[in-house]
């Protein structure tokens, strides 16, 4: 009569960092919307809370916001709200942070955010 253990792996993601969120504001009222892992590639399979996001050029899913010689992949429609695992090719529904107020410098440093991030997000407080 014994008992058969089965031992398992398990991988745990780093703590949450959310300094950026500057208040709970906003915490309990999210959208959600759906990020394709090929979209996310220069994270490297973990995006981090903070992360600026836009409307893909099809409006189908989020993408990563980024501005480049006056180009960018449209108007910001909010933050990430949690560290989120992706893989290539996989669709991942994420809630996006759109209202409240976010400490600027605790922003992660590849979240995207510039000038043209705090006027497409006027319900968004940066301090």
């Amino acid at each position: 009569m014994g008992s058969r253990l089965t031992i398992r792996h398990e991988e745990f993601l780093p703590a949450e960092n959310q300094e950026w969120l500057g208040s709970e504001h906003g915490t309990q009222e999210m959208e959600s919307g759906t990020i394709d892992g090929d979209d996310f590639a220069a994270f490297n399979g973990l995006v981090p809370s903070g992360v600026v996001l836009a409307r893909s050029a099809d409006g189908t899913r989020l993408v990563p916001f980024a501005t480049a010689s006056g180009t960018s992949t449209g108007t910001a429609v909010g933050h990430l709200f949690t560290t989120t695992v992706v893989s290539a090719g996989q669709d991942t529904t994420v809630s996006v942070y759109w209202h409240g107020r976010v400490r600027v410098a605790k922003l992660p440093a590849n979240s995207g955010y510039d000038a043209s991030v705090k006027a497409d997000l006027p319900q968004i407080r940066y301090v």
